[in-house]
C-alpha cells in the first residue's frame, strides 16, 4: 500500500478512535451530569422536606402553645365562675337560714334541742340575743341560758362546765363546715 493510503487509513482509524473517545467522554460527562442533577434534585427535595418539617414542627409548637394558653385562660374563667357561683349559693343558703330563724318552727326546734342538750349534759347554753329575747327571756326552768353575740345565725352553743368543752350547734358553724366540705369537693369537680 502506498503511504497515502496508509496515512489515510491511519488517519481514519485515529479519527474513529478519537470519535469513540469523544463519544465515551461525552457519555461519561452526560452520565455524571445527569447523576449530579439527580443528586441535586434529591438534595433539594430533601432540604425542602426538612425545611417544611421544621416549619411544620414550629407551627405545631406554636399552635400547641396557643391551645395551652387558651385552655389555661378558660380554666381560670371556669374556676372564677365556680367561686362566684359557690359564693352566691352560700349567700342564698344563709338568707334562707336567716329566714328560717324567723319562723315559729325554728323556735320550737331550738327550745326542744336545748332541752335535750341540757338533759344530756350539765351545761350552760348560749344563744343569740335575738333568740334569747324571743324564746328564753322569761326562762323559769332555772336553766342557765344566756345571750351571746349575734355572730352566729341561729342555733346554740353548749358549754360543758365539767369537761371544759363547747358543743357548737350554731347554723353559722354548720354553714362554714359545709363551705369547707364544698371547697374540698371543688378539686373533684
Amino acid at each position: 500500500m502506498n503511504v497515502e493510503v496508509k496515512l489515510a487509513t491511519f488517519s481514519k482509524i485515529i479519527e474513529e478512535e478519537a470519535e469513540l473517545r469523544r463519544k465515551a467522554a461525552l457519555d461519561e460527562i452526560d452520565i455524571k451530569l445527569n447523576t449530579s442533577i439527580e443528586q441535586f434534585k434529591e438534595q433539594a427535595v430533601a432540604e425542602a422536606k426538612a425545611k417544611t418539617a421544621v416549619e411544620n414542627e414550629a407551627a405545631l409548637q406554636l399552635v400547641n402553645r396557643e391551645i395551652s394558653l387558651y385552655s389555661a385562660d378558660k380554666k381560670k374563667l371556669l374556676f372564677a365562675k365556680r367561686i362566684e357561683l359557690e359564693a352566691k349559693l352560700f349567700s342564698d343558703i344563709e338568707k334562707k337560714i336567716l329566714s328560717y330563724t324567723n319562723t315559729d318552727e325554728y323556735g320550737r326546734n331550738l327550745v326542744k334541742n336545748i332541752e335535750n342538750e341540757m338533759q344530756l349534759h350539765n351545761c350552760e347554753i348560749i344563744v343569740t340575743k335575738r333568740d334569747y329575747e324571743r324564746f328564753f327571756s322569761n326562762n323559769e326552768s332555772g336553766s342557765v341560758i344566756s345571750a351571746g353575740n349575734d355572730f352566729f345565725i341561729g342555733g346554740y352553743k353548749a358549754v360543758l362546765k365539767n369537761k371544759g368543752m363547747v358543743i357548737d350547734n350554731t347554723y353559722r358553724t354548720r354553714l362554714e363546715d359545709q363551705k369547707e366540705n364544698f371547697k374540698g369537693l371543688r378539686a373533684y369537680i
